[in-house]
């Protein structure tokens, strides 16, 4: 029943969003001294080019809405078309300084960004701090779980995204929507 409910939770995301808006990407994956030897014999690299899974996230601000995918790497020819089909067109996007993410004017999208190699956080309103902030609470949820196997990573994800979309409503709207989402997917009625 976890399963089911998680799987909804996971479909349950805002189709757009809109207004201004942070993209980023993380990695998922453990503690580098946790990792069993021969995997720690192999190496790794930190950021992009890494072994663990990346995320690739979108937050609304004015919405205090996110979405969220599992990706398998975070080229901007990846990343581009989901942000595309997640906010609207004429949306401000606040990025970090990948490259990738430079075109977005072309699409329509004002766009600026802070350059983290060059010790830059924030300039005045352009930051991507909601959705870093949004990143370190998904990992402290997924280290609560003790290990999630990344073939069952998408619900996890899915369901902290939903607790973050509907973070406003009361338990009881919670249980009403997850119970209207139950019925569709072929419950009772």
């Amino acid at each position: 029943c976890v399963t089911v409910i998680r799987e909804l939770m996971a479909r349950d995301a805002p189709a757009l969003l809109g207004g201004t808006c942070e993209a980023d990407e993380t990695y998922i994956g453990g503690a580098w001294k946790n990792k069993r030897i021969h995997i720690r014999r192999r190496g790794t690299k930190r950021g992009r080019g890494t072994s663990k899974q990346a995320i690739f996230g979108v937050v609304a601000r004015e919405q205090g809405q996110v979405r969220t995918w599992l990706v398998d790497n975070t080229r901007g020819t990846t990343l581009r078309p989901k942000l595309l089909a997640a906010v609207t067109v004429g949306s401000t996007i606040y990025t970090d300084g990948f490259k990738g993410y430079r075109t977005l004017p072309r699409y329509g999208y004002r766009h600026a960004w802070v350059d983290h190699d060059a010790g830059e956080y924030v300039r005045g309103e352009v930051h991507t701090q909601t959705l870093d902030g949004y990143w370190g609470r998904l990992k402290n949820f997924l280290a609560a779980k003790g290990g999630v196997q990344r073939r069952y990573l998408y619900r996890f994800i899915g369901e902290h995204g939903w607790r973050y979309n509907f973070r406003n409503l009361t338990r009881q709207e919670q249980v009403r929507r997850l119970y209207t989402l139950l019925t569709k997917f072929g419950g009772r009625s």
